[in-house]
């Protein structure tokens, strides 16, 4: 369900990675991520979390996609 979820349109028309739509659907892949972890014991999260990287944020105190993933979508401050 959360797998589907993370690929709902409206969370990937704005420019903005940093809008509360993107940022709901990231926190659905997440909830897809630690599903998979319980169930399969391997995480795909480090690999996911490199794959924001290019992610750029309108936000100053967001560097990249993969602090947009720390911060806003598991609020993780790593």
């Amino acid at each position: 369900r959360h797998a589907l979820m993370m690929f709902t349109s409206c969370g990937w028309f704005f420019y903005e990675a940093d809008r509360v739509e993107p940022v709901q659907i990231l926190r659905y892949a997440h909830r897809a991520l630690e599903l998979h972890t319980a169930l399969c014991g391997t995480s795909l999260e480090a690999e996911f979390v490199q794959r924001l990287a290019p992610i750029r944020c309108v936000h100053p105190e967001l560097k990249d996609g993969r602090d947009l993933w720390r911060k806003r979508v598991v609020r993780r401050d790593a």
